[in-house]
């Protein structure tokens, strides 16, 4: 499931600096210009193996997909399970005993217990689907926002529109019920739905799935947005265009600290960063091109 990582990008289009930036390129530069820097700037890490554990939440998120794009009295445990079947023919699972296709096949059937009454089935959009949307718009002059919409649902009886998000983790607890606001990836979601696609949505649906082998322990958040909300992700992705633009211009990046660079498995690029300038780049020419393995939690 390798894949070209899409993050950010600097370009001139008719005499004009062009700013693109997706809600992944934002997380990266407040995490770390340095790293920013290196990654979008000086081709050091572009391309994405996926991680046993992303290659298994994508599984799962065709599963849902497809599952919500059948009619409404399709929505049965029956038909999820033949989905996961079917998506996940031929698949390696590898050893990873909590992300195994009998896994997959209790996490779907602990979810269509839980919401095989619901109201929400995926609207088309331009024909099709609504499916893994892709999008690019402006959000201010010389500023481009893009990004990729999981679904687009419609509630059956209020006709409301939502963003529906499919996350697979292996902890299911209160940080990840207080990830979805504030969060950029979502904001940009609704902004691009209302805005690019001209459908009307302050509303998006996280559904949690826990990767366990004896727990599948499903959650639901809703999330909404005001227009202040939008509002002030506008002004966010604005400023992380202008920081993006001195970036690229030459202005030396900032960087993070211990506490950043060891998180989760730590950063690919801590040992560079405590090398001494004189010696950092036969460090980053190891390291380059090295597949950068995706989070637990895509």
């Amino acid at each position: 499931m390798n894949k070209q990582i899409k993050r950010a990008s600097v370009s001139v289009e008719n005499n004009l600096n062009i700013v693109r930036i997706n809600s992944s390129g934002m997380s990266l530069l407040r995490t770390c210009e340095r790293k920013a820097d290196w990654v979008l700037f000086r081709g050091f890490g572009a391309v994405d193996t996926g991680s046993p554990a992303a290659n298994f939440g994508t599984l799962i998120h065709k599963a849902l997909a497809s599952y919500y794009q059948l009619p409404r009295d399709l929505h049965t445990k029956q038909s999820l399970l033949e989905l996961w079947a079917s998506v996940s023919l031929g698949y390696e699972f590898g050893e990873d005993q909590k992300r195994s296709r009998d896994v997959g096949m209790k996490m779907l059937s602990a979810y269509a217990d839980k919401y095989w009454k619901d109201p929400w089935t995926v609207v088309h959009i331009n024909g099709k689907p609504a499916v893994e949307l892709e999008f690019e718009h402006q959000i201010a002059d010389g500023v481009l926002y893009f990004g990729t919409i999981d679904l687009v649902v419609q509630h059956e009886d209020t006709r409301e529109y939502a963003i529906m998000d499919h996350k697979t983790s292996s902890v299911i607890g209160k940080q990840f019920m207080n990830n979805w606001k504030p969060n950029h990836q979502m904001t940009g979601y609704i902004w691009a739905l209302n805005e690019h696609f001209g459908k009307a949505c302050n509303h998006a649906i996280i559904n949690g799935l826990q990767c366990a082998k004896t727990v599948q322990n499903i959650s639901r958040i809703d999330t909404y947005r005001t227009k202040n909300d939008i509002e002030e992700f506008k002004e966010e992705v604005i400023c992380a265009a202008t920081r993006l633009l001195k970036i690229e211009r030459g202005t030396t990046p900032r960087f993070a600290d211990g506490n950043v660079c060891s998180q989760w498995s730590g950063c690919r690029f801590q040992n560079a960063c405590a090398t001494d300038k004189s010696f950092r780049d036969g460090i980053l020419e190891i390291i380059r091109n090295k597949p950068e393995e995706s989070s637990d939690a895509d």
